[in-house]
């Protein structure tokens, strides 16, 4: 599995890098049933000065925990020694460019020796050192359990997919929907969004 996002932003800089996991065959059914559950994630946050919308990390982990939990899953995660370089924008302004290796590593609750590693780049940048690390830390960890657990994001204010009930598809006694149940449930959905257009334009 290769992945590489970057984001380029004025005052900081992501990128992504997740190299090929080690990986055993109980670790893959358990990580398979995980992604096959996960529903979408919405971007509900504004940046009101870049004007743009984008998700956090703490929606992303309120979809996954009880997944993992599930699963009997943990994830945990180090970092490699920092390297920060120091560098000149365009206007001549300093900015201090942050990179480090961080590693992922899922492990069975119940068999520790098995376990799943990641590792994948952070990268930051911006005219604090500190915030640097920050955005590298923040953008890395998020997109990577977004990316890897194939959660996937839309703008749309959709109560199926909105916070706080961001765990989709998935039933309130905690069964996951099959197939039929979940088209049903958006046919449903469609039905009583029209109901309420003609009800209010009377259009047939």
């Amino acid at each position: 599995l290769h992945f590489i996002y970057k984001k380029a932003m004025k005052l900081n800089q992501t990128r992504l890098l997740i190299s090929e996991p080690t990986l055993n065959q109980g670790g893959q059914f358990a990580l398979h049933q995980v992604q096959a559950q996960t529903g979408q994630i919405s971007r509900t946050e504004l940046n009101k000065f870049q004007n743009y919308k984008y998700f956090t990390e703490q929606q992303a982990l309120n979809i996954l925990k009880p997944l993992l939990a599930e699963q009997k899953l943990t994830l945990t995660f180090s970092d490699e020694k920092d390297r920060y370089f120091e560098t000149r924008k365009k206007d001549g302004e300093k900015e201090w460019v942050v990179e480090y290796l961080k590693q992922a590593i899922l492990t069975n609750c119940e068999k520790p020796d098995e376990q799943l590693t990641f590792n994948f780049w952070a990268i930051g940048s911006n005219s604090d050192p500190a915030k640097a690390k920050g955005c590298a830390e923040t953008y890395a960890i998020k997109y990577f359990l977004t990316k890897f657990f194939l959660i996937p994001t839309t703008d749309e204010l959709d109560p199926d997919i909105t916070k706080p009930h961001e765990h989709a598809n998935r039933l309130k006694n905690g069964q996951q929907e099959t197939a039929e149940q979940i088209q049903k449930r958006h046919q449903e959905r469609d039905q009583k969004r029209e109901n309420e257009l003609k009800a209010k334009y009377g259009a047939d």
